[in-house]
């Protein structure tokens, strides 16, 4: 059991520098955080519980604040084209559940951490967006990130049935290089095309071994983050039964903490009709992976195969 209070208040403004063409944006977010009435208590221990005897115990209070400033300036090179760059900090207390709560989970057993600590991120970021033609839209950005005091689940080196015990740990340092890309054509005004395209490479740049019994990850990748992402999709509004055809694609990503084992990469198809029926009733069907690929996904767990949703809604 446990609290977790986050409350934050933002300030932002801009300045035209020149005429319209040249905008800079300031903000500052002020946040604080409070962790209180923390604690664990286990009276009847079972096998799913992961627990020998019965525990009780309580944590003591934690209380956080930070200052996160963001500067943004936009420069319209053309009429069509807009370019901009950015840098910013953000703040991120830790999750009440990587605090109180010691449980089995897929990968093994999570221990509670009721003395984590919030993580910070700073962000420098550049992109364009770009409309050449009445129905075509470009959007692109490349951006660079450290991480302080990141939250990572890394092995204690102990086991609990069998299986690695881990934990949520503030891990120094991590360091973020990515990419992403976004076209959007409107081939007429009810068929749309969308695609975009993300690379992201996160790295473990520096990593805090005091009392930390587990293998030293500094220069490994961060797990369950695909290198490669893509996504392309037909939208199209009619009145017989709107329809939309998407494929997503999830590139190979490391399973372990050491990068030895790699989660293979997927490509799966969806698709979902919609319509109303006269003015109230909303029908839809979606069906995800349409040709039932076999996959695992980056929890390690075999894909559920084809699966269909359908959905019945009358509005008022």
């Amino acid at each position: 059991y446990g609290n977790l209070g986050f409350y934050g208040i933002f300030l932002q403004d801009e300045v035209k520098l020149y005429k319209e063409y040249l905008v800079l944006t300031g903000g500052i977010r002020f946040d604080y955080a409070r962790f209180f009435d923390g604690s664990i208590h286990v009276g009847d221990p079972t096998a799913n519980t992961g627990f020998e005897e019965p525990i009780s115990e309580s944590y003591g209070s934690s209380d956080w604040t930070a200052l996160s400033p963001k500067l943004a300036l936009q420069y319209e090179i053309t009429p069509s084209i807009n370019s901009y760059i950015s840098a910013s900090t953000g703040f991120m207390p830790p999750k009440l559940d990587d605090m109180i709560s010691s449980r089995k989970i897929s990968k093994g057993f999570k221990e509670a951490n009721p003395y984590l600590q919030p993580q910070t991120l700073t962000n420098y970021e550049l992109g364009f967006n770009t409309k050449p033609f009445k129905k075509i839209q470009f959007k692109t950005a490349a951006y660079y990130s450290v991480g302080k005091d990141f939250q990572y689940f890394v092995a204690t080196g102990d086991y609990v049935d069998g299986q690695p015990e881990l934990i949520r740990e503030n891990i120094a340092a991590i360091e973020i290089i990515g990419a992403e890309f976004f076209l959007q054509f409107d081939l007429t005004k009810d068929l749309t095309f969308k695609a975009n395209y993300s690379y992201n490479s996160s790295t473990i740049k520096e990593f805090n071994l005091e009392n930390y019994t587990g293998d030293d990850l500094t220069g490994k990748q961060l797990v369950e983050i695909p290198w490669h992402q893509a996504f392309a999709g037909l939208f199209w509004k009619n009145k017989i039964v709107n329809t939309t055809l998407v494929a997503n694609y999830v590139g190979e990503e490391y399973a372990d903490d050491q990068n030895i084992l790699i989660i293979d990469d997927y490509l799966t198809a969806d698709v979902s009709l919609s319509r109303m029926l006269g003015e109230n009733i909303f029908f839809a069907v979606d069906i995800q992976n349409i040709f039932d690929k076999v996959y695992v996904d980056k929890k390690q767990r075999l894909s559920p195969g084809r699966f269909i949703l359908v959905e019945l809604a009358y509005k008022f």
